[in-house]
């Protein structure tokens, strides 16, 4: 690469009249988020592609639209997983207790008696453990009541 010199003066006592030249310049920065541009740039988009407005808001309502349908999927995807799970974690719990009465009914009084209390325990402590994670999550869902 050949050696290049800048055309300014590095030293002001060298440059003619002993001062340096400056350049100023300004940058502007426009921005904005979400779908729908500001009002203005929606003018010049319609100046630009006439109809460019109406299209740009139409993409936007059907990107609602979609968002909206998938929110209402997930929801009642978790609301029949909630149930299931539910009913499920219910039939396991009374097979258990119905094996530890027959355990009993066998003759093996603390063997049964520990099964059944376990599986109580363990019942209880699910249903406590998951009433409080889901009181949190409403908290943190809704700030006003979480600052109190």
């Amino acid at each position: 690469m050949p050696n290049q010199q800048s055309s300014l003066p590095l030293n002001p006592a060298s440059s003619p009249g002993g001062q340096l030249g400056s350049v100023f310049g300004v940058a502007v920065s426009e921005s904005y988020s979400g779908p729908i541009p500001p009002p203005q740039i929606l003018r010049e988009f319609d100046q630009l592609i006439p109809g460019a407005a109406d299209r740009i808001l139409r993409m936007a309502e059907k990107q609602q639209e979609h968002r909206i349908s998938l929110e209402k999927r997930v929801i009642a995807s978790d609301i029949y997983k909630s149930w299931v799970g539910l009913i499920l974690a219910g039939i396991l719990g009374v097979l258990i207790v119905l094996c530890g009465s027959y355990v009993i009914h066998e003759g093996h009084d603390t063997a049964g008696a520990s099964i059944i209390t376990t599986t109580l325990i363990g019942v209880v402590t699910a249903f406590v453990k998951g009433a409080k994670v889901r009181k949190e999550e409403r908290q943190s869902k809704e700030p006003s009541k979480k600052q109190r």
